[in-house]
């Protein structure tokens, strides 16, 4: 019966009150930190995606049309390589499931993914699991991240209004993405702007500011029942 904290914490299976959701760390930490001063659509890009196409398995909506046809080459980048181990071995036998990844291949060699980070809006789309590396990454330099997963429990969701920062989509829903974001009214793309780069240097920013928020949300959950 210990309470788990865990980066997967799924809809089905989280205990609220009790299990506590926590977020993948950034793997890529050297960017540029002026980036996190610039406004939302003073940027060079309005959405940008960089990043793994699975073939098989979990993440495959990353294979979808629904999700590559967001790239418009312009100020929409989807940049996606099929290069994994589980994909390459599922290419040895079927060669069939790597349609179009050599064309991904192509675009993906064409942007640097610190370059995309110059953007109002990150797609941080769920992987082998609900959580993304991106997730961290965008906030860290002041982008609005645009979650697309099912079934998954935000990280400190007792400490963060994540309604008020990010955008989340449903795998299924993938087509009102663009739509949605581009009808979007300035004024609230500022405030979710200014709301994540909160989040993220109160709750998110280094090891010493996630452990802290562990704690709060250890405190808020036992200490107080107790």
């Amino acid at each position: 019966m210990a309470s788990i904290l865990a980066t997967n914490l799924r809809t089905t299976t989280y205990r609220p009150h009790f299990d506590i959701s926590i977020p993948l760390p950034r793997l890529n930490l050297d960017v540029p930190s002026e980036l996190g001063s610039l406004k939302p659509f003073e940027r060079k890009y309005f959405l940008t995606f960089k990043g793994t196409r699975y073939l098989s398995r979990e993440g495959t909506f990353r294979s979808s049309a629904a999700f590559r046809s967001m790239h418009n080459g312009v100020d929409v980048i989807v940049a996606t390589t099929c290069k994994h181990e589980t994909n390459d071995k599922l290419l040895r036998w079927q060669p069939w499931r790597g349609s179009k990844c050599d064309e991904d291949q192509a675009i993906f060699d064409s942007y640097h993914f610190v370059e995309l980070l110059n953007t109002t809006f990150g797609l941080t789309p769920a992987g082998r699991s609900p959580a993304s590396y991106r997730m961290l990454e965008v906030l860290s330099v002041g982008v609005i991240p645009v979650l697309i997963a099912d079934n998954y429990v935000m990280p400190f969701n007792t400490l963060i209004k994540w309604e008020h920062c990010l955008l989340q989509f449903s795998t299924s829903k993938m087509n009102l993405i663009l739509p949605t974001l581009r009808t979007m009214p300035r004024v609230e793309v500022e405030a979710r702007q200014r709301y994540c780069q909160q989040v993220f240097d109160k709750f998110l920013k280094d090891d010493n500011v996630l452990l802290n928020s562990v704690i709060q949300s250890l405190s808020d959950r036992f200490v107080g029942r107790q």
